[in-house]
């Protein structure tokens, strides 16, 4: 297969859940969040109208540089991240059965055919911890 470069963000949303909570048990600094019930507040810090809908919470965990496939493959990376994340399993399950979502959010660049092969005890690890994979794709067109 071909080279590609890919991002990878962890997301979290929930229906009340502080996120600060999330960071303290998840050990890891936000890019991004909100809290359900507050301001709307755009990018540059001004109120955007309406309320939050919900609680979101992000992570940027490829630091907005993204990495090569030549380094490590996507899979590899997801890996990597799982086991990191054994850890906070109980509260993962918590979240979700408390109506939360929890995503690997993979944005991955190509300038021809290319793929990945996510295997299935992957997936499973995954599962078991309830992080779901969104997959966009950016084909990069000369």
């Amino acid at each position: 297969m071909y080279p590609y470069r890919y991002a990878v963000s962890l997301r979290v949303r929930h229906p009340k859940i502080n996120p600060d909570n999330i960071t303290k048990t998840v050990g890891i600094q936000p890019t991004t969040h909100w809290m359900v019930g507050k301001q709307r507040i755009d990018v540059k810090g001004n109120r955007s109208g309406g309320i939050n809908q919900e609680t979101y919470w992000a992570t940027d965990l490829t630091k907005g540089k993204g990495v090569s496939s030549r380094e490590i493959t996507v899979e590899d990376y997801l890996a990597k991240q799982v086991s990191q994340l054994k850890k906070s399993e109980k509260f993962f399950k918590r979240l979700r059965d408390t109506g939360g979502r929890i995503e690997f959010f993979v944005a991955l660049f190509c300038d021809k055919n290319t793929g990945a092969d996510f295997p299935s005890l992957l997936l499973a690890d995954m599962g078991k911890l309830g992080i779901d994979l969104s997959l966009d794709i950016f084909p990069m067109v000369p």
